[in-house]
């Protein structure tokens, strides 16, 4: 861990905290600011969201004026909005590593009239690297809190002579008859092929009554049996259950339950989020505590390595390495109990492994907050009390169980077969939709729908169907 820099730079006026830490990491040589935090220990989420220990730490270590740093950067207002500069976004927004601009130009515009935020997109400065600096201002290109694609706005910025618009032809994941049916779902062509030798696809609608539980029931009770005693060598992880909102995840996952199918969700009611390393590295190391120090799978070396990325900024060279090697394995040695309650072994773990290596590890601090919110929800106050550590270990990744996602979760993800449910008008879209809100509807389908390879079944209320359903279905019909 550094604490000072071969180069140091103070702080501009009014020069935001997170655009003081891309200068800096510029200079250092640095090719991201995540991985200049990662060399400092300084914590590039509470930079960005204007957290004082934080802006403190970075003020230390550049020499700068905390007070300066801290009445110019982010503030969270609440638990869930940020201002900056007058601004206020929604803080769960804030990407790191997002497309960033010149403060000093948002300034400026923030001061013509009719300004709006979205106009910074079309900015000649609005660049996709966080270290460039703004050739006009000398400073450093900041990150803006990302609010929300606008597709619109990428268009006009393909038409601009200074960019080269490249146009991918090619669907790698989907059948033939799915990325035609995609460009219906869609509603505009965008003229995607397949490659050769790649299957043909199928498309199902599947009219249901009573309701999201009935949706539940005739997928669990008709549909998978009978798709399983047709394609016998596919594996159920191959399955994804997608809809529009985490609540129809709790039916499903009811239902699921009720006729004995193991299945892992991915949306706002899963037990934590999906997204974090350690909560995965955990999941790993339970699989091993059960059955995997015998089947070799998944394997101890694979375990440490990650582990040893995990907690990098402790485990610096071969001799930590060493260390946290043996005592890993011999806390999971002395642990290989599926029955064991699972906030006893987590507390072990945390206690003897975790803890002792996050000290070291500043940039696991929201991990350790995930951790400590999923304890909570296994102790005797919490929602799921009484869960063993073999339960843990069955909601790894890449076992037999069905994917339970919401459209949103399932982006950049594919599987063989996708049913999609809630498929229905006031759903997708709601009622009363803007014309951007259905737009936006419409491409959350498209992503739904083309997270299929083989098969795609589209479940709704018998006489509430979606208009992209309608849509699809009346275009495949004449095609």
């Amino acid at each position: 861990m550094i604490t000072k820099l071969p180069i140091s730079l103070s702080a501009n006026p009014s020069e935001p905290g997170f655009s003081l830490l891309a200068r800096v990491a510029a200079a250092n040589a640095s090719w991201t600011t995540q991985e200049f935090c990662q060399t400092t220990g300084l914590l590039k989420s509470g930079i960005c969201t204007g957290q004082p220990e934080c802006i403190q730490a970075l003020s230390q270590l550049t020499g700068s004026d905390v007070r300066q740093l801290l009445a110019s950067s982010p503030k969270q207002v609440d638990t869930k909005f940020t201002v900056l500069n007058g601004q206020q976004f929604q803080t769960r927004s804030i990407r790191k590593n997002d497309l960033s601009i010149c403060p000093v130009c948002w300034q400026n515009d923030m001061e013509l009239p009719g300004f709006q935020t979205y106009h910074l997109a079309l900015r000649r400065v609005w660049l996709p690297r966080p270290l460039h600096t703004c050739m006009e201002h000398k400073v450093a290109l900041t990150p803006l809190p990302f609010t929300g694609a606008h597709p619109e706005l990428l268009r006009k910025l393909s038409e601009r002579e200074d960019i080269e618009t490249v146009k991918l032809g090619l669907n790698y994941r989907s059948g033939s008859q799915i990325v035609t049916a995609s460009e219906y779902a869609l509603g505009e062509k965008r003229g995607y092929q397949t490659p050769e030798g790649a299957p043909e696809g199928e498309v199902h609608f599947t009219p249901c009554t009573n309701g999201y539980e009935g949706q539940a029931r005739h997928l669990f009770e008709v549909m998978l049996p009978q798709l399983l005693k047709l394609n016998p060598d596919l594996e159920i992880g191959q399955i994804a259950i997608l809809y529009p909102a985490a609540f129809i995840g709790d039916e499903l996952a009811a239902i699921a339950t009720e006729n004995d199918y193991s299945f892992i969700r991915t949306d706002g009611n899963s037990l934590y989020p999906r997204g974090s390393r350690l909560m995965r590295w955990l999941e790993q190391c339970a699989m091993w505590c059960c059955e995997g120090w015998k089947t070799g799978k998944p394997g101890v070396k694979n375990i440490i390595s990650e582990g040893a990325r995990l907690f990098h900024e402790g485990v610096v060279d071969e001799d930590a390495k060493l260390i946290f090697r043996r005592c890993l394995l011999t806390i999971l040695w002395e642990q290989r109990d599926a029955d064991v309650a699972l906030d006893e072994w987590l507390g072990v773990l945390r206690s003897e492994v975790v803890y002792p290596m996050s000290t070291k590890a500043r940039s696991l601090a929201d991990e350790l907050e995930v951790l400590q919110a999923f304890l909570e929800r296994l102790g005797p106050e919490g929602d799921v009390p009484k869960m063993s550590l073999g339960d843990f270990a069955g909601m790894g990744a890449g076992l037999d169980r069905i994917n339970l996602s919401t459209l949103h979760s399932a982006k950049g993800r594919e599987f063989d077969v996708v049913f999609m449910c809630g498929m229905e008008e006031g759903r997708i879209p709601r009622h009363n939709a803007s014309g951007r809100e259905i737009r936006e509807a419409r491409r959350l389908f498209y992503v739904g729908f083309t997270r299929a390879r083989l098969k795609v079944h589209l479940m709704y209320g018998a006489n509430n169907s979606s208009r992209f359903v309608d849509e699809l279905r009346n275009r495949l019909e004449v095609a």
